[in-house]
């Protein structure tokens, strides 16, 4: 056995014969006899490997930010000898076949790690880097005022306000920011919380 160039692309491999008395093959190749070939290609290189995601997403500085539904996409191309399959790990956790997109659910930074394999068995590698936020902002309500006296109406104290009164509204989250506030009051339609 010999090995072929560690270098990728064709590679023509001639050959003959030589018996015991010094002849050789013809090297014309003339009536299927002679110096023969064969044309073979070289693949080296795993495949090209990529990621998507599909879905609510958000990029803040160099981390992005995905939300529990959000589906993640692993992509691999391979033009040579092609794409055979992908693995991945959650969390340096258990190794898994890739055939669909797939979410992340529980809250804060995660690692996938992703190995593409050719159908000659060369390998690739990638990683990233992102942050489940399946929370919601925190309502933060404030009066413009103290209250002037309580009820109870069955089981449930309200408080009482005078007609002047103004509720303001604020909501804070901890990962990406509040996008927007919507209020109904008595079950009419939402609106947008704009002052």
């Amino acid at each position: 056995p010999f090995y072929l160039p560690n270098k990728s692309g064709n590679v023509k491999i001639d050959f003959y014969a030589v018996d015991n008395v010094n002849n050789k093959t013809n090297s014309d190749g003339s009536h299927n006899v002679g110096k023969k070939y064969m044309q073979s290609y070289m693949d080296l290189d795993g495949p090209i490997l990529s990621y998507n995601f599909y879905g609510k997403t958000m990029k803040i500085n160099d981390t992005t930010y995905l939300n529990p539904s959000t589906k993640i996409l692993l992509n691999a191309k391979d033009s040579e000898s092609g794409v055979k399959n992908i693995t991945y790990t959650i969390d340096q956790g258990e190794l898994y076949d890739y055939s669909k997109g797939f979410t992340v659910q529980e809250d804060g930074l995660h690692k996938i790690e992703y190995y593409g394999y050719d159908n000659v068995n060369n390998s690739s590698e990638n990683n990233l880097f992102f942050k489940i936020d399946g929370t919601g902002p925190e309502i933060i309500p404030q009066f413009s005022m103290k209250p002037i006296g309580s009820t109870t109406k069955g089981n449930v104290e309200y408080k009482i306000f005078p007609k002047h009164v103004i509720l303001y509204i604020s909501a804070f989250d901890n990962m990406v920011g509040a996008k927007t506030i919507l209020y109904s009051i008595n079950n009419s339609a939402e609106k947008t919380y704009t002052s």
